[in-house]
């Protein structure tokens, strides 16, 4: 008896749960019911959101543009090695009558680079500087040596006394972008379409 009691109760607390839902969609006696729609799916470039870029941002993408162009130049590429305690890779773009661009990365912060360069006895020397303005901003001085396939040199912070100057040894990666690995690799094979 107590079972039948147990699911007696239980049939009406679910019907009593369904008939609220369904009165809670009436506003008033006689009054139209609200009737929910879904909204219509807003496609927005996502290039266009937020402010427009920064000069520094736009010289960064000049200069990821040239590197394709100048790729076969023995000095233009990236140059990946430790910096202190993190890594950085300096990105040499174009070389063109004396004058340098490029830029880093460096714990996540990606700086445009400009300079001098000069090429002695097959070495490249570069003075190149960071904009100034960001607190980790500074001076690059370093050589590259394409027989060696290595550049080394020195950075000095414009402002004194956030971070010591750095000396660093870096080599040369050829990026390339493998879809087969990564913790989601079926993921870069996949082709997007829509649904």
């Amino acid at each position: 008896m107590n079972k039948v009691a147990i699911i007696f109760i239980l049939l009406l607390s679910v019907i009593a749960c369904q008939s609220k839902k369904e009165s809670a969609l009436e506003i008033v006696e006689g009054e139209p019911k609200i009737q929910i729609e879904s909204a219509p799916i807003v496609k927005v470039n996502a290039r266009t959101i937020g402010p427009p870029k920064s000069a520094e941002q736009l010289l960064i993408e000049e200069a990821v543009m040239k590197m394709k162009i100048n790729e076969s130049e023995p000095s233009i590429g990236y140059w990946v090695g430790m910096f202190g305690k993190n890594k950085i890779n300096i990105a040499i773009a174009e070389i063109d009558q004396g004058k340098a661009l490029g830029y880093t990365v460096c714990a996540g912060n990606y700086r445009p680079i400009t300079g001098l360069v000069n090429i002695v006895q097959g070495e490249y020397q570069f003075d190149m500087n960071e904009p100034g303005t960001d607190q980790y901003d500074g001076h690059f001085v370093f050589t590259i040596n394409p027989d060696s396939n290595s550049l080394s040199g020195n950075w000095d912070p414009f402002k004194k006394g956030i971070v010591a100057g750095k000396k660093y040894k870096l080599v040369k990666m050829v990026y390339s972008y493998n879809a087969e690995i990564g913790k989601y690799p079926q993921a870069s094979n996949r082709l997007l379409t829509k649904r």
